[in-house]
């Protein structure tokens, strides 16, 4: 077999004035998901779509610009700061990923086009239905053969026959350290997310309860 089915996907961006969003799906049969930036009622929102005989819309998020402003820079200046002395401590060489028969896959795709179509005006893309073997290939690099070009890279290792995500690897800011990168186990990894969410909750319940019930009370309702 020289190539791989892939399910269906596809992403869709309008820039029409007053109506900027992007939709991903299917999440579900004749379903999907779409980020409306409310220019024009300056307020974000999150809400699936439903295409059946009717369509229906289910709203998930609903945030003012301004109560988004105050978070983004709240964030920047209390939690980011945080995040990278907590969690970006460990360092690591090429060295030691080969000796523990490591596999790297860039973060930055270069080949996008050979697995999606993308249409004329590059407003929506599509996952092709097939793709070819070769590219999955050029995509997972055996650690011992590759030459770091990129800033990010998922780490995957070989366990009983199967791969598995073992962490990411960072370029280090320090241009003169070359050798060096920043690591993150996949265990570190998922406690930084789970970390930054909660940060990231707290933050907006101060800055905007009535927000952050009616936010808790959709995870709630669809966990």
């Amino acid at each position: 077999m020289n190539s791989v089915q892939l399910p269906s996907f596809f992403f869709y961006y309008s820039d029409v004035k007053g109506k900027e969003k992007f939709s991903i799906g299917p999440i579900a049969e004749n379903t999907h998901l779409t980020f409306h930036f409310g220019t024009k009622s300056k307020v974000f929102d999150i809400h699936i779509t439903r295409n059946g005989e009717k369509k229906e819309h289910e709203t998930l998020l609903e945030i003012k610009h301004f109560t988004l402003y105050r978070l983004f820079i709240l964030f920047n200046r209390k939690v980011l700061p945080y995040l990278y002395k907590k969690f970006y401590t460990d360092y690591i060489n090429l060295g030691k990923l080969k000796k523990y028969d490591c596999y790297l896959q860039p973060a930055n795709l270069n080949n996008i086009d050979s697995i999606f179509k993308i249409s004329s005006n590059q407003h929506r893309i599509r996952l092709k239905k097939q793709i070819d073997n070769s590219i999955l290939n050029d995509w997972l690099v055996y650690a011992e053969d590759f030459v770091l070009r990129d800033d990010c890279y998922f780490v995957f290792r070989n366990r009983k026959g199967y791969l598995v995500q073992n962490g990411v690897l960072y370029k280090r800011l320090d241009k003169n350290i070359s050798k060096s990168y920043i690591y993150l186990s996949q265990r570190k990894f998922r406690k930084m997310i789970r970390t930054t969410r909660n940060a990231f909750f707290k933050l907006l319940k101060e800055i905007d309860r009535n927000t952050y019930e009616a936010i808790k009370d959709n995870v709630n309702k669809h966990s």
